[in-house]
């Protein structure tokens, strides 16, 4: 179960790879070791509200020569009451969310999701199209989140990382942590924070 997203990734990405050599059980073919430190990343360019972007992100495959995440979550189960909109209201409110904000971010167009059970086991696979999951969600929890207000989340929260770290020498590290007040933040003695290299200071 720790590492069934990552074998459902391998499973649909890796050529020649079989539900067998991907079972976490299997006896006849002992799991292929998942190492977490291999992964093909992306680095964007971009601007939100006036803010300058640029940052890496993980992606997964190409389907039909364009990028895709791949995604796996427990099947969504109806609910017994006769609440219309209440049934999925978690996956609706959260799930599809991180999933909206990871895409989006990083310009992917596509999920292809696996809906496992608690042993594990896929049993449906279905493909969202990204720019939808905001319409998704409303179908499974009334007034539940929309894009133009996490954009807006996240350019306001740029926008206060950028008062905090504008009175800091460039490579002084600072440690920002989120909290229900706001960002809180504190300089770092530690000393792997220092991650940028001495030639790259030197030449800006």
């Amino acid at each position: 179960m720790r590492f069934g997203g990552h074998r459902f990734e391998r499973y649909l990405t890796e050529k020649g790879a079989s539900p067998s050599e991907t079972a976490p059980n299997s006896e006849n073919n002992p799991p292929a070791v998942i190492n977490l430190n291999e992964e093909f990343v992306q680095v964007v360019r971009t601007q939100l509200n006036g803010h300058r972007l640029l940052f890496g992100g993980e992606v997964d495959g190409m389907l039909d020569g364009q990028l895709v995440e791949l995604k796996t979550t427990r099947i969504v189960e109806k609910s017994k009451t006769n609440n219309a909109k209440q049934p999925d209201s978690p996956f609706h409110r959260y799930t599809l969310r991180k999933w909206w904000a990871q895409s989006f971010l990083l310009g992917i167009n596509q999920i292809v999701a696996g809906f496992r059970d608690d042993q594990g086991i896929v049993k449906n696979i279905k493909l969202y199209d990204v720019s939808q999951l905001p319409s998704e969600a409303q179908k499974g929890y009334r007034n539940c989140w929309n894009e133009k207000c996490c954009l807006n989340s996240c350019s306001r929260i740029l926008t206060e990382v950028k008062q905090i770290v504008s009175g800091f020498a460039d490579s002084e590290p600072v440690v920002l942590r989120p909290s229900v007040d706001g960002i809180r933040w504190e300089k770092s003695k530690d000393p792997s924070h220092h991650f940028l290299p001495g030639w790259y200071l030197s030449s800006t």
